[in-house]
């Protein structure tokens, strides 16, 4: 049999090129990590921040904050409130202006702000929301360097600056917020303060300087839960609708100029808290569906699958790029999102795929001298790699086999 130079040679370059294009492919699938719990049994991780080389989160479950580091070792701390109430509930959580964290105690009994030093986090300090019953929620700095926090069930906001926190000015119905309306969600953008109604379906823009609110309605109606609520990377206010079933986006110089988007995202996902990205995207999590999802900023949504008992609630984004999340449910724990678009060329337009894919996720073992032994990557492309490359070796051979008995 004649030697066939050619056709050896294109077995050879068809088998470099399936390989390299699958590992293009694979390297490019963002990497999950859902670190094995060492929390409190009932934890339940809510809202989470990146502060002092930490990860900082709220544990509604357990009344503590709770910290990861980066190789996946945590630590709690009780709240002082713990000792005093049957539960206090800590919710939302931010990094002030002054280095502090602060957080809400959203049970209405609690009805407290809390404070600490990252360096010195068993030190608790708790100041308590003049209105009774309040159930604060989310809490931010605002454009004017003071706290400012929701206070769900007494349709107010709250602020303080950091020098005087037991100085609280509350804002409400005289300030333009509806009665019954549910303050949620809170963030800062423009020199305005923008809050998600949860219960009215709104979104309020408040002057920090008096309190003064303007509320434009969400498209969907009264019914779409509107939720978590952050300034977009495009510079564009974006929220979540929990019931809706939607991400919403608005230009804050027209705030009733809201677009939303819902094209594959799963039904009945139920979008809880989203962060921006740092590569022209935003993230957020989907709660009942188990997922944690993509969606640039022209509204192309990507979804990823996470542990069937995650629940994730809270994420933001690190210094680093990376996302960082809480698992609510079962798993009770933090998880980790690594995209490796943004790791290796920060800043360059994503793709937008718009399947949901399952991507990489690992599931990490701990080890006492680093937080991480080994692990195991549940994905479809590497055994695809794999036998394609097999059957092409495989096909090589048997020319070569042929070429020598003839």
């Amino acid at each position: 049999m004649r030697f066939n130079k050619k056709l050896l040679l294109s077995l050879i370059s068809a088998l470099f090129l399936v390989m390299q294009f699958s590992f293009t492919a694979y390297a490019d699938s963002p990497t999950i990590t859902e670190f094995p719990s060492q929390l409190s049994s009932n934890a339940q991780p809510t809202q989470i921040i990146y502060a002092d080389g930490y990860y900082w989160f709220t544990e509604q479950g357990a009344d503590k904050i709770g910290r990861m580091s980066i190789s996946g070792q945590f630590t709690e701390y009780p709240l002082p409130s713990n000792i005093d109430y049957s539960n206090a509930d800590p919710y939302g959580i931010t990094l002030g202006p002054d280095g502090n964290i602060w957080f809400t105690e959203s049970n209405s009994f609690a009805n407290q702000i809390g404070m600490f030093n990252p360096s010195n986090p068993s030190d608790i300090t708790e100041y308590p929301i003049p209105t009774g019953g309040a159930e604060p929620k989310d809490i931010t700095t605002g454009p004017d360097g003071n706290i400012w926090f929701t206070e769900y069930n007494t349709d107010k906001v709250g602020t303080f600056s950091t020098s005087d926190p037991s100085d609280i000015t509350e804002y409400g119905s005289a300030q333009g917020i509806s009665p019954d309306s549910g303050p949620f969600g809170i963030t800062s953008a423009d020199n305005y303060i923008w809050v998600t109604e949860y219960d009215s379906g709104s979104i309020a823009q408040i002057n920090p300087s008096n309190g003064h609110t303007t509320e434009v309605s969400v498209p969907s109606g009264g019914s779409s839960n509107p939720l978590g609520i952050t300034k977009g990377p495009d510079g564009n206010i974006w929220f979540t609708e929990q019931t809706g079933n939607n991400i919403g986006e608005f230009d804050p110089n027209t705030p009733s100029s809201i677009i939303e988007y819902n094209t594959n995202l799963t039904s009945n996902s139920e979008p809880y808290y989203i962060t921006p990205g740092n590569n022209n995207d935003l993230w957020f999590t989907e709660k009942e569906s188990n997922k944690i999802a993509e969606i640039t900023t022209s509204g192309i949504i990507t979804e990823y699958n996470l542990s069937s008992s995650a629940s994730p609630e809270g994420i933001t984004t690190d210094n680093t790029g990376n996302i960082w999340f809480t698992e609510y449910g079962l798993s009770n724990t933090i998880g980790e999102l690594l995209d490796p678009i943004i790791s290796s060329t920060p800043g360059s337009g994503s793709s937008g795929s718009s399947n949901s894919t399952n991507s990489s996720i690992r599931k990490v073992p701990k080890s006492p001298d680093t937080g991480l032994v080994s692990s195991e990557t549940n994905t479809l492309i590497a055994p695809t790699i794999a036998l394609i490359a097999s059957i092409l070796i495989y096909l090589i051979a048997k020319k070569f086999k042929q070429i020598q008995v003839n």
